[in-house]
């Protein structure tokens, strides 16, 4: 998974947003305010639940 391999918060960052977000999601505005600030404050949280979800999915 190339997750595992975006061990910088920024480049994270980058990649969530180019291809999670890329994809039209059901969340208002206020729910993508919390994922943003979620993101920044603690990228490395997101990060793992985004890894458990996709492996969930798959």
């Amino acid at each position: 998974m190339e997750i595992r391999g975006k061990s910088d918060a920024e480049d994270f960052r980058r990649y969530f947003a180019d291809s999670i977000c890329s994809v039209g999601q059901r969340f208002g505005e206020a729910d993508y305010q919390t994922i943003v600030k979620v993101l920044y404050d603690d990228p490395e949280k997101v990060r793992v639940l985004t890894m458990l979800a996709l492996s969930a999915h798959s």
